[in-house]
């Protein structure tokens, strides 16, 4: 699992639903999804209601998840969104 995403993944992601999502107070909603950053912009997170991915400023990431079918789910929306045509 850890190894179907790569920090470039992350991050063009995480950009893309800053791009597209909506702001709210706690973060940009896109597609099911919510990204967030501290303040400095090194560390990021998306999360859903089930996993979390946290990716630090080393560009190692952290997924925390119950279910590996929740985390293979979350996986595939990120890379969907990744693979996602500009509108």
């Amino acid at each position: 699992m850890k190894n179907s995403l790569d920090s470039k993944i992350i991050y063009r992601v995480f950009s893309i639903i800053q791009e597209k999502g909506e702001k709210k107070d706690d973060g940009w909603h896109y597609h099911g999804l919510i990204a967030d950053s501290d303040q400095d912009g090194y560390n990021i997170s998306i999360h859903d209601p089930y996993v979390k991915l946290s990716l630090g400023f080393h560009h190692s990431y952290h997924l925390d998840y119950k279910s590996g079918l929740e985390a293979e789910d979350f996986t595939n929306k990120l890379l969907d969104i990744y693979r996602s045509k500009p509108e």
